[in-house]
């Protein structure tokens, strides 16, 4: 008998949808890992300035100090949100309330690695609860202004309404209406210099009949 390919299909789709998630989770580290790039060199440049304003003994250590800080907590803060946003659906799907449940999460989470390592232990928990607070309600706020948008999107001028006794009318609808008027007036304006020319025929008419009586 021969074997079925059935079996094999089927461990390779297995295999497929195993390997979504380190995908996934790949794709995630590296956004991270750049994202934190870029700002660890926004904080050594912030770090540098900020030392040499205070007249810091070693600037460039605390430049390299801000560099690390900002590094960490964008890194971690966006990796870990990403990836509680990844459990509970996709960016699209989630409830307004969940990601600010994921943003604050994330904002607990992105203390830990840079308490532990510049400040201590005793600094995670005060620092955990603040920036869990912090991305809550920066997540907060951002829901309320795209609901903002998404509802300054739907409203619709109060010309369309089927009750206004007022149309909108569109560029090319005004243009027609324009048009008309302006073949009206000028038929009224051909009307009324006709009108003035039978006048005038009339009084030369009436002046040269006057003119024969009196001859």
């Amino acid at each position: 008998m021969s074997q079925q390919p059935i079996p094999q299909v089927k461990q390779m789709a297995s295999s497929t949808e195993q390997g979504e998630l380190p995908d996934e989770l790949s794709q995630i580290i590296v956004k991270s890992l750049q994202l934190g790039a870029g700002a660890g060199g926004c904080g050594m440049f912030f770090g540098a300035t900020a030392g040499i304003i205070r007249s810091t003994p070693t600037p460039l250590l605390f430049s390299l100090v801000t560099g690390f800080q900002w590094f960490g907590l964008s890194s971690v803060f966006y990796g870990t949100r990403k990836l509680a946003i990844a459990r509970l659906g996709s960016e699209n799907t989630v409830t307004p309330a969940q990601k600010v449940t994921a943003s604050a999460i994330a904002g607990a989470a992105a203390v830990v690695p840079v308490g532990l390592i510049l400040r201590g232990p005793r600094s995670i928990l005060p620092g955990a609860l603040v920036f869990s607070l912090l991305g809550a309600g920066g997540q907060f706020a951002a829901n309320r202004w795209s609901a903002s948008e998404t509802s300054s999107e739907k409203k619709t001028s109060w010309l369309d309404k089927k009750w206004s006794p007022m149309t909108k009318l569109s560029d090319e609808q005004y243009e027609k209406i324009l048009e008309e008027k302006v073949l009206r007036l000028d038929a009224e304006i051909a009307i009324i210099d006709d009108n003035i020319t039978a006048l005038k025929a009339q009084k030369e008419a009436q002046k040269a009949a006057g003119d024969a009586a009196n001859q």
